[in-house]
């Protein structure tokens, strides 16, 4: 039986471009290979975007495909 390997990052949102996310990891790693989740969570996203909020993403991979499943305010953030 094969079992898949899963794995669940998250990134600071920096900004969206075009449809896709631009997310930094903690090593200052920029992607901008993720297109902002269809449904609820992608008008959240993008609301609370553009609402100025610092977001983090989590991003779950899993048998080769990657999406984002959920956001939270960057509480790091505020504290500076």
């Amino acid at each position: 039986m094969d079992v898949p390997h899963v794995k669940r990052e998250d990134y600071q949102l920096t900004d969206i471009d075009d449809g896709f996310l631009v997310l930094l990891n903690d090593n200052g790693d920029l992607r901008e290979d993720l297109k902002i989740p269809d449904g609820d969570l992608g008008t959240q996203l993008r609301a609370e975007y553009d609402a100025g909020k610092e977001l983090v993403c989590t991003v779950l991979k899993s048998c080769g495909e990657e999406t984002v499943i959920a956001i939270k305010n960057n509480t790091a953030a505020d504290k500076n």
